[in-house]
């Protein structure tokens, strides 16, 4: 019968094309900057990054979802704890990716500051997305009630969506109870191909010589 492919599997591609086109441009033309004025000095590369820095907040309020999302993923990249206050408005943002997103930006800024956001958030509705994202966030901030309502959301969902998600978060954390479960599904077969490659991949992350293999 005749396999349907994922239309990520289409894009991906793609994407890698432009992004490795956009690199070799970016490349001649600091090398031809370079060649005419010389290596960049430390105060232009701090402009730069805070033009950029500038135009990512700037995008975090944009009317176009897509862009937005990009931003809060590009803001928390950067591990700059001050960026803090452009990213937690949006953990009440309407749209829950945005929540989501705005969540594991935070987590990855390492700022300690957002941990009481992030719970309140967390608390007010554990078993949604932006719930586990901002309890994972807390917890990657080194809050152990932000792991706490992971593990219990894994015992208490009987959605096996519900539980993979719970256990993918906790199993990042590098969690005993996330990586079994995680095992438990994928040895159950079934899911998509996307999901069981990224199952396989957190589970080689942490040393599962069945998810290598299959991964090889």
């Amino acid at each position: 019968s005749n396999r349907l492919v994922p239309l990520w599997a289409l894009i991906l591609p793609g994407i890698f094309v432009a992004l490795a086109g956009l690199c070799t441009v970016g490349l001649i033309l600091y090398r031809r900057y370079q060649a005419e004025n010389g290596p960049l000095q430390a105060s232009e590369v701090i402009s730069a990054r805070q033009q950029a820095l500038l135009i990512l907040q700037q995008s975090v309020k944009s009317p176009e979802r897509e862009l937005r999302v990009r931003a809060l993923e590009a803001l928390g990249q950067s591990r700059d704890a001050t960026q803090r206050s452009t990213i937690e408005p949006v953990l009440g943002d309407s749209e829950p990716e945005l929540q989501s997103k705005a969540a594991e930006s935070l987590g990855l800024l390492g700022d300690r500051s957002a941990v009481p956001t992030l719970l309140a958030v967390a608390e007010k509705s554990p078993a949604s997305p932006p719930g586990l994202a901002a309890a994972s966030a807390a917890a990657q901030l080194g809050a152990a009630r932000g792991k706490e309502l992971l593990s219990q959301r894994l015992k208490d969902d009987k959605k096996t969506e519900g539980r993979l998600r719970a256990a993918y978060l906790l199993s990042a954390l590098g969690d005993d109870l996330g990586l079994s479960e995680l095992r438990k599904l994928r040895d159950r077969g079934g899911l998509p191909d996307e999901l069981d490659l990224a199952v396989q991949g957190r589970l080689a992350q942490f040393g599962d010589e069945t998810a290598r293999t299959a991964l090889l």
